[in-house]
């Protein structure tokens, strides 16, 4: 495992894996194209995990790589969304470095009252806001820290540019939109980063050198925590997905069903992939049930998915996800055999569109994104369709059909 560079000023990008984007993706590059002219003479590396530079290699034990990582930050960009807030991998995140702020505040402020610790947070935490919380969504969450993360929501102090929540008018964003953001968010970012070393008293050298010596201890205890909580954790995205109070009768039925013939899993990482699953339990009980991509297939994926289709037959879409024209969508086909998915039937797809117009806030607690309006299926007669035949290229979404030790 390679161990931070003492002269490299490392930051934590936090997202929902669920759920990438160009309009993330963008930002992404020009926040930290950005802060590496605010770090100089050091150099920068913000950590995301599915960055194929800057995130978790191949093979690489994924836990540990987090943990790593969140370890080694001195700054952890929160991209506050609902879905964010559902996420038990992402709270997790959170609580990693807020665990790393902990032990530097312990270190370099003796006896650190609560108000310079919420401070020292302040500065080392950059919210990123694109979409709002309702209070019916807060109500909808459950878990140890949700007082905490609802404190922070509401007093993060968001640089304006960065509030991608707000209505604007005008062309729909593109990437010198996100460029022209950072570039002017980094202002607040740069007084943010400078008051670390004004409240801690020390050089950034000197935080470097601590973060390096500190890391070992910080990763024995949290890799420890990691192993110990991960039933745990599971178990609170199952009760977020499938036992929030409020949720309709249908999705109650369903987790009846789920916990019969599943053991209680609702939700999975595919095998091979980097896909999360979510159980659907047809309205009809006589049928079978199936998994589905947690979300349409994103443009943060896109390359590898581009290689599935033909040359040009994808484009992001703006809400994040690709875009898919029918000869493309034909081609995926043939290849989604080998990891034992496929395009929705009829059955499915009539499931779906019926799951995909609940609320959004209930899509979130079944552990999925927002619902496609529009997906590529096949119809009765097992013919490739949609159901507009609006523009040429319509969402994936993808199926897993039930093996047969799921209804054991």
């Amino acid at each position: 495992m390679n161990r931070p560079q003492n002269d490299r000023v490392n930051a934590f990008w936090s997202y929902p894996r669920k759920r990438g984007g160009p309009g993330l993706d963008a930002l992404f590059q020009s926040m930290e194209k950005r802060l590496a002219e605010v770090v100089l003479p050091a150099s920068v590396r913000i950590f995301k995990d599915t960055d194929e530079e800057r995130g978790i290699r191949s093979g690489a034990d994924w836990s540990a790589e987090l943990v790593r990582a969140a370890g080694s930050s001195i700054l952890f960009f929160w991209n506050q969304s609902p879905l964010w807030i559902f996420s038990e991998m992402c709270n997790f995140e959170m609580e990693l470095f807020r665990s790393r702020v902990d032990r530097i505040a312990d270190r370099f402020i003796e006896g650190c009252p609560e108000s310079t610790l919420d401070e020292l947070r302040k500065s080392m935490i950059v919210p990123i806001r694109w979409h709002p919380m309702s209070p019916d969504q807060w109500q909808s969450v459950t878990g140890p820290n949700t007082q905490l993360l609802h404190r922070d929501w509401n007093f993060s102090n968001i640089i304006a540019p960065l509030d991608f929540s707000v209505h604007r008018e005008g062309a729909l964003p593109d990437a010198g939109f996100y460029e022209s953001a950072a570039q002017t968010a980094m202002r607040g970012v740069k007084h943010q980063y400078e008051h670390i070393f004004d409240l801690l008293n020390i050089t950034r050298q000197e935080l470097l050198d601590f973060l390096t010596t500190d890391l070992p201890d910080f990763e024995s205890y949290w890799n420890s925590q990691f192993i110990k909580r991960l039933p745990a954790i599971d178990s609170m995205v199952e009760s977020q997905g499938w036992a929030a109070r409020d949720l309709p009768q249908a999705c109650a039925e369903q987790r009846g069903f789920a916990r019969r013939m599943t053991e209680g899993r609702t939700i999975c990482q595919h095998e091979s992939l980097a896909l999360g699953l979510t159980l659907i339990w047809p309205a009809d009980h006589a049928m079978r049930g199936f998994w589905v991509s947690s979300g349409p297939l994103a443009t943060s994926r896109a390359r590898f998915w581009e290689d599935y289709m033909l040359p040009g037959g994808a484009r992001p879409d703006n809400a994040g996800s690709l875009a898919v024209n029918e000869s493309s969508v034909r081609h995926l086909q043939d290849g989604l055999g080998q990891f034992g998915l496929s395009l929705p039937d009829a059955s499915q797809a009539k499931r779906l569109r019926e799951v995909y117009a609940l609320p959004r806030a209930t899509l979130y607690r079944l552990g999925l994104v927002a619902g496609a309006p529009n997906f590529w299926h096949l119809n009765e007669g097992g013919q490739l369709t949609r159901q507009s035949e609006g523009g040429a290229a319509t969402a994936v979404v993808l199926v897993k059909t039930l093996a047969g030790r799921d209804h054991d």
